[in-house]
């Protein structure tokens, strides 16, 4: 995991997601909303444009080809939601929750899990916003990345950085 500088979106896709986000703040269930309209993001010509500038910034961002913000060996191939919409609705159309992961961190690690520090801030790391390297060190000897604060410890543990033998030998080559 790197640090990643996050890039601009078309003023058009920031304005379509401003308008999908109002949607769902004034939505009387906000998280049936997100999920609703998370289904139909492609549903109009101004939505499908404005996804298909998302993803193309995010892949921009990865690492080496496309590859996962998170434990970079994978392709990435989804749109994560950083803050998950189902229990962070007012962060779901919004462009600095987004990262591009692969199906196995999105889908099999982290899926729905955000854990929180006592301020109620994100455990978890986000490459866009921290260095990573701050809180994970990485040892060059076994490709592993060993959390050293409680902030790396638990993107460790979430996201799985040391699951497969293959991810770290991957990082030692």
């Amino acid at each position: 995991m790197r640090r990643i500088k996050r890039e601009a979106l078309k003023s058009a896709s920031l304005e379509t997601l401003q308008k999908m986000q109002a949607k769902v703040d004034a939505h009387s269930t906000p998280a049936k909303e997100a999920d609703r309209l998370w289904k139909r993001k492609g549903g109009t010509k101004p939505r499908a444009a404005a996804f298909e500038d998302v993803r193309q910034k995010l892949r921009l961002m990865a690492s080496g080809r496309e590859r996962c913000m998170y434990c970079e060996d994978s392709e990435g191939t989804a749109i994560d939601h950083f803050w998950p919409k189902s229990a962070y609705p007012a962060s779901a159309f919004q462009w600095a929750n987004y990262l591009w992961a692969c199906s196995h961190c999105n889908s099999n690690e982290k899926r729905s899990q955000c854990p929180l520090d006592g301020n109620g801030q994100p455990l978890l790391l986000d490459p866009t916003s921290v260095d990573p390297y701050a809180h994970l060190a990485f040892v060059h000897q076994t490709g592993e990345f060993v959390g050293v604060t409680a902030y790396g410890k638990e993107t460790e543990k979430v996201f799985g950085l040391n699951r497969r033998a293959a991810l770290q030998r991957g990082r030692t080559q």
